[in-house]
C-alpha cells in the first residue's frame, strides 16, 4: 500500500469515529460549543477537532462525555478503544508491509 492508501485510510478511519462523537453530540441536543464548555476548555475548536478526526478526546475525558451524549461509560469506552486498535492495526500493518514481512 502507498504511503497515500495508508494515509487515506487512517483519515477514513478517523473520520469514524469522529462522525460517531458528532451523531451523539446531536443526538444529545448539544453544540460543540455546549460540550466544550461543560468540559472545562475554552473554545469548541477542541470538540470539533475530535468530530473531524484530527484528534481524539483525552481518556480523562471519556466519562464525563459519556454521560453528556446519554451513553454508559462502557459503551463509549469500548468504541473508543475500538476506534484506537483499528489505527494501530493499519499502522502495523503498514511498517510490516514495509518490512516485506506481510503482503
Amino acid at each position: 500500500m502507498s504511503s497515500f492508501g495508508h494515509n487515506f485510510n487512517m483519515k477514513k478511519l478517523r473520520a469514524e469515529y469522529g462522525i460517531y462523537l458528532q451523531n451523539l453530540r446531536l443526538k444529545a441536543n448539544l453544540s460543540q460549543g455546549d460540550v466544550a464548555h461543560k468540559l472545562g476548555y475554552s473554545t469548541a475548536q477542541f470538540v470539533s477537532n475530535w468530530e473531524r478526526g484530527v484528534s481524539k478526546p483525552p481518556v480523562s475525558s471519556l466519562k464525563q462525555l459519556a454521560k453528556l451524549y446519554g451513553q454508559s461509560p462502557d459503551t463509549f469506552f469500548n468504541h473508543y478503544l475500538e476506534s484506537i486498535q483499528k489505527e494501530l492495526t493499519l499502522q502495523m500493518k503498514n511498517q510490516f508491509k514495509k518490512m516485506g514481512m506481510v503482503s
